[in-house]
């Protein structure tokens, strides 16, 4: 497993830059890399591709992970992507309807009890 420092660019139709999104990443391939990154452009970027657009995809660096760093790592990911879904769940909560309500806060009560064991 590897860090790897990533920069995007999005230039539109007329080839200006739209946007740029530097960033790193815990990847074992620069394919797996190169995935990540277009998942990070769906969900992040501003701005929308269209015809005549370029998505750019710089794979600027590589480091392998020392040992230990990897189990660290996969901590923080979960740890990110369990609060990731425990925001999602309550925005929609805000605008649910009760018996709605009431699962959506039994999921985010399961996800911080996952939270409290990986931070333990």
């Amino acid at each position: 497993m590897k860090l790897w420092g990533v920069q995007v660019r999005i230039r539109d139709g007329q080839g200006n830059p739209a946007w740029q999104h530097p960033f790193i990443v815990k990847a074992k391939t620069g394919f797996e890399v190169t995935g990540k990154a277009q998942k990070r452009i769906a969900e992040r970027a501003p701005v929308n591709i269209g015809p005549g657009s370029s998505v750019e995809i710089h794979l600027e660096w590589e480091e392998p992970l020392a040992h230990g760093q990897e189990e660290i790592m996969t901590r923080m990911d979960q740890i990110r992507e369990i609060t990731e879904k425990m925001e999602e769940w309550e925005r929609k909560k805000e605008q649910a309807e009760p018996s709605v309500r009431l699962e959506l806060e039994m999921r985010i009560q399961r996800e911080r009890e996952k939270l409290k064991r990986l931070m333990k």
